[in-house]
């Protein structure tokens, strides 16, 4: 199985990770310890179910007891949208033919080809596969199939719907990973990519230098998108963007200076800058939140954004996580493949 094959490496870069940066103490506030390798997690009828990258799925009570879903072959990723969980898993050794199947349902799922499997969505009520050459909706008679102009990128992908619109991020740590925006009715694909000839990591949003870590619908202005940039690695980066089509506005960077501590912005572009970085976003009570390493923020319409520090943990089998009302944070490792940053937290929202 294609996750199986890299779980094993990827642990021993968390243990480089935590020796280099001087004891998980170190690293972060965060259990890195015994945190698990997640995927992708979804909140839906007071149960979270988390996909860890070994492909295997667990449900998470309220009452914090934890239990194995048993799903033929390995599980590629996962959604939920008006109380149905839905996902996509590879069931036997062709890792083309996959299955997109509702948790629960007595049906078996549908079955389709996707030679490049590339996320999951089910913003808007809408079901839909994302291939790196095609987007598949469900439909009443199942599957439709629409054709990209463009491949789609790779590494860990972050996707969102908003109304004809799919932002499609990826994360590849310290390689970056960058926005795309697919047009839905026409299959066009435009690259975000502000990158100059001076420097492939000028601008708000570079290809080759930026991962985004996180999508979620913008509670600022109607059919825009709002991305969260982190990476943590021998330096740190970071930002969040208001994304309206192709246009890009800042929200929110935080610059710091060589010992992590909040600095003015330099007066001239640097490549080596280091900023607070994020690892994911969601919209709680009309507030935007987001997280950072040690950090919350959130960011009202007309107030000034606020920090709070990341609470104490509970345990819950493999997991560490926190229950914040309208959100959870769930701890992962799974950014070693990428980064030496170590452990960090993951936004889950409840709505």
């Amino acid at each position: 199985m294609r996750a199986k094959q890299i779980v094993a490496w990827k642990r021993v870069l968390v243990g480089a990770a935590i020796l280099w940066m001087g004891g998980a103490g170190a690293v972060s506030a965060l259990p890195s310890r015994g945190a698990d390798d997640i995927r992708r997690a979804v909140f839906s009828a007071g149960t979270l179910w988390v996909v860890s990258e070994d492909g295997t799925v667990r449900t998470v009570s309220a009452s914090g007891q934890t239990q194995a879903v048993a799903v033929p072959g390995e599980t590629l990723d996962i959604c939920a949208s008006a109380g149905r969980v839905w996902t996509v898993s590879q069931p036997g050794a062709d890792e083309h033919q996959l299955v997109l199947k509702q948790m629960g349902a007595a049906s078996e799922g549908f079955r389709f080809q996707s030679p490049d499997f590339v996320a999951l969505s089910c913003d808007a009520g809408a079901v839909r596969v994302v291939d790196r050459n095609a987007v598949f909706t469900l439909t009443p008679a199942g599957l439709k199939t629409g054709a990209l102009s463009a491949p789609i990128g790779y590494g860990d992908m972050s996707v969102l719907s908003v109304g004809t619109t799919l932002y499609v991020g990826a994360n590849r740590g310290e390689f970056g990973g960058g926005l795309q925006v697919v047009d839905l009715p026409t299959g066009r694909v435009t690259q975000i990519d502000t990158a100059t000839p001076q420097s492939v990591c000028d601008g708000l949003l570079a290809r080759k230098c930026d991962a985004v870590t996180g999508l979620v619908a913008s509670p600022f202005h109607a059919g825009c998108a709002i991305a969260t940039l982190g990476v943590d690695h021998f330096f740190s980066t970071g930002r969040i963007l208001e994304v309206c089509g192709t246009r890009l506005r800042l929200v929110y960077r935080q610059t710091l200076d060589d010992h992590g501590r909040p600095a003015p912005p330099p007066k001239k572009s640097q490549m080596m800058t280091r900023e607070t970085p994020f690892f994911g976003v969601t919209v709680a009570g009309g507030k935007l939140i987001a997280v950072a390493k040690t950090d919350v923020l959130t960011i009202a319409q007309g107030k000034a954004p606020a920090f709070s520090k990341i609470p104490a943990m509970t345990r819950a089998g493999p997991f560490w996580l926190h229950d914040a009302g309208g959100y959870i944070l769930l701890v992962t490792t799974a950014d070693a493949k990428h980064s030496l940053g170590g452990a960090h937290a993951i936004l889950v929202p409840k709505g």
